[in-house]
């Protein structure tokens, strides 16, 4: 039996419930049979997994988010929380076994402990350099590939591209300048990719990539993150009189999107299921980086320090080079501009980490440009709220290794149990 979300040509797969605070997942084969089993045997032929992780919301009328206010672009972004419904169900597909990551482990004076898992992340938004792709997948010695492409008025832009073609509201560059030229590379180092590009159309996103899949002739499992597109629940919202946290504004009818901030179970739960590519809609950027962790190490999910530490890692790479010295203060001591390096987060299972970049490369890792972005965009640094934990970074450290240029060991980062709600943000024609 297929389920409703799937695209044409998938087939639901298999069923499994989870525990509390898994976040849901479904789970298709491309061209494959449903399977009523909860072990369907393996899938043979096509181009492998479209899985997908769907998270059920609905409207909480209580509380809001910060609003964001920017007509240059034809629209206001606005947003509100919400709160999860329930014990969700898991869809599940073991047509394949999960690749064995390989934690390349670098000593760095024996700060990191045991196996490690290396994640680099090649965007810190839509329209960053065509450059830090190859440079991590070459020179990066990665397991992990993040690319950040999303922000408010990102996501208004792409709800205005889907407006005009319901084919459109991904980041096509993705698909084009990333996974395109480097699928065969990316396919032979095993390295998976984990991308918010689906912004709000995550499907046709996936949908784009089994065809580059086709023409390549590359078998990769590709997973779809979606739930996080509350439109269906517009009127309920507007019956309801939510508004807006800090204006107190009603939302108003004239809502083109609204999007809730999703945290890296699903993400976790995609790379369990084997996928090789996760595509997301709106989650919150750490959880990028997050969600391999969690998949790797197994860890908990009231571990919150831990949950913490990773938040903190995802945090400080997820803008790309600006880690590396792109926005430093102190700009006149950062090298070979032109040749930035992009970030790379060596990350052990006790939640320690080392920021680093390929070697060969430009910029410059130093306490001073991990600290400027450690404090970028967080509020309170005592409590950064996130989906997954409510972050205390106010007592972190930063070391510089002795002996590896460009190296700083992070830890110290403490967590508390994140509120039931997710934060969500809406966008408003005004033309």
């Amino acid at each position: 039996m297929s389920a409703s979300w799937l695209p044409e040509g998938f087939h639901q797969h298999a069923s499994w419930t989870p525990l509390k605070r898994s976040l849901p997942v479904q789970a298709a084969v491309g061209g494959g049979v449903a399977s009523p089993t909860p072990n369907p045997p393996p899938f043979v032929g096509g181009l492998g997994t479209v899985l997908g992780a769907v998270e059920t919301t609905k409207a909480c009328t209580d509380g809001n988010l910060n609003a964001l206010d920017d007509r240059r672009y034809g629209g206001i972004v606005r947003g509100f929380l919400i709160e999860t419904d329930g014990m969700p169900t898991y869809y599940v597909c073991t047509n394949r076994n999960t690749s064995s990551i390989s934690g390349r482990h670098i000593s760095y004076g024996g700060r990191l402990q045991g196996d490690t898992v290396r994640i680099g992340c090649a965007s810190g938004f839509w329209g960053d350099t065509m450059t830090s792709t190859p440079q991590l997948l070459h020179k990066g010695k990665i397991d992990y590939l993040v690319l950040d492409y999303l922000s408010e008025i990102t996501m208004s832009l792409l709800a205005a591209m889907k407006r005009k073609d319901n084919a459109a509201g991904y980041t096509p560059d993705f698909v084009q300048t990333v996974i395109s030229p480097h699928i065969k590379i990316i396919q032979k180092k095993g390295v998976k990719v984990i991308a918010n590009a689906g912004g709000v159309n995550p499907t046709a996103c996936a949908l784009a990539l089994k065809a580059i899949c086709e023409q390549a002739n590359v078998h990769l499992n590709i997973a779809v993150v979606s739930g996080d597109d509350l439109m269906d629940q517009a009127a309920d919202l507007l019956n309801s009189g939510v508004t807006e946290m800090y204006s107190g504004i009603t939302m108003p009818k004239t809502v083109t999107s609204i999007n809730a901030y999703f945290g890296a179970g699903p993400i976790a739960r995609a790379l369990d299921l084997g996928a090789d590519i996760v595509v997301t809609g709106r989650c919150v950027d750490s959880a990028l980086v997050l969600g391999p962790l969690l998949h790797k190490f197994k860890w908990s999910f009231d571990d919150f320090e831990r949950f913490s530490q990773a938040s903190l890692a995802g945090h400080l790479i997820e803008c790309g080079a600006q880690v590396t010295g792109g926005i430093f203060t102190d700009w006149h001591t950062v090298p070979d501009w032109s040749n930035i390096g992009f970030p790379i987060v060596e990350c052990a299972a006790d939640g320690s980490f080392v920021v680093t970049k390929p070697p060969g490369t430009g910029g410059l890792v130093s306490k001073g440009t991990v600290s400027e972005q450690l404090l970028y965009e967080i509020g309170d640094p005592a409590c950064y709220e996130l989906p997954d934990v409510n972050a205390d970074f106010s007592q972190v450290t930063l070391e510089e290794v002795k002996g590896v240029q460009d190296a700083v060991f992070v830890t110290g980062a403490k967590g508390m149990p994140p509120s039931s709600k997710y934060k969500a943000s809406y966008i408003v024609s005004v033309t």
